[in-house]
């Protein structure tokens, strides 16, 4: 049974494409979940199919100072898309390791999880970075890149606008 924790952990781990899939199983059961909503047309912006009308449908009253920042965000890939190459599927964190199993550096694994970082995919460059450290001769960095130093905060702070968009 698809939940929004489900959802959520499918985000998390950078499997996005299972992540999508339950996010529109929950729209299915109730059309009015801000949630699930807001995730798809986030995916939707960094992948150039978000629409205005797809960002006017989560304008709510009492929405949080934070989530009406991310409304504000929405309206600007409508406006001004900075896409990511490729599909939503090449992104999937799978899609990413069958490309890069044969990487023995880390440095592919760190464009990828910067890009994604970039975009708002934060679950994804989580576990791209977990997989440039373990192509890192001591398995672990002395000093992490810079983009990855408010990835945990970044990841948790969106889900937990998703989570609970007026808190």
């Amino acid at each position: 049974m698809t939940s929004l924790a489900s959802a959520a952990d499918a985000w998390r781990e950078g499997h996005i494409v299972d992540a999508r899939r339950q996010y529109e199983a929950l729209l299915q059961k109730d059309r009015s979940e801000w949630g699930p909503r807001f995730q798809l047309a986030w995916l939707d912006g960094i992948f150039g199919k978000l629409t205005t009308d797809q960002v006017r449908e989560l304008e709510r009253p009492g929405l949080s100072a934070t989530a009406q920042h991310l409304l504000e965000a929405l309206h600007g890939m409508v406006a001004y898309p900075t896409t990511l190459e490729g599909t939503e599927a090449d992104w999937d964190i799978e899609a990413l390791r069958r490309r890069g199993s044969k990487e023995k550096y880390s440095s592919w694994w760190e464009a990828r999880g910067k890009a994604a970082s970039s975009a708002g995919l934060y679950g994804v460059a989580t576990a791209c970075l977990e997989e440039a450290e373990r192509r890192e001769p001591n398995g672990a960095y002395w000093d992490p890149p810079y983009w990855t130093h408010s990835l945990p905060a970044l990841l948790e702070g969106h889900l937990g606008i998703v989570r609970n968009p007026f808190a």
